[in-house]
This record gives structure tokens, C-alpha cells and sequence, in this order.
């Protein structure tokens, strides 16, 4: 990935490895509130106060 990464864009290895990282935290967190289990997302869905917690992941990653 970072190889991928050092392609693209003008960066040293370190560089790009701290992309690919910060890429794979942020992913992982925004995952935790994407996908939250049936009977919480249906809370969230409901619950006026509560929507802004559904996160669209790849919207907000990019």
C-alpha cells in the first residue's frame, strides 16, 4: 500500500506509511459507527437526537 502510495503522490517511505496508517485507523474507527449491531442502528434511525450517529463511511474517509 505504501509503494502504491510513494506512486502517486511525491512522498518518502516513512511518508507514505503514515498515510496508509492514518488511512487504516481512520477506517477502522469510522467502521465502529457504521455498522453499529441491528438493535442500535435502529435507535439511531428513530431517534431524532440520535441520527447524526449513522456515519457513511466511505463519504467521510475520502
Amino acid at each position: 500500500m505504501g509503494e502504491a502510495v510513494r506512486q502517486v503522490a511525491a512522498v518518502r517511505p516513512a511518508q507514505a506509511g503514515n498515510v496508509v496508517a492514518t488511512a487504516t485507523v481512520m477506517a477502522g474507527a469510522l467502521w465502529q459507527m457504521a455498522a453499529p449491531g441491528t438493535e442500535l442502528r435502529r435507535l439511531y434511525e428513530s431517534d431524532p437526537d440520535l441520527a447524526h450517529s449513522v456515519v457513511d463511511v466511505a463519504r467521510r474517509l475520502a
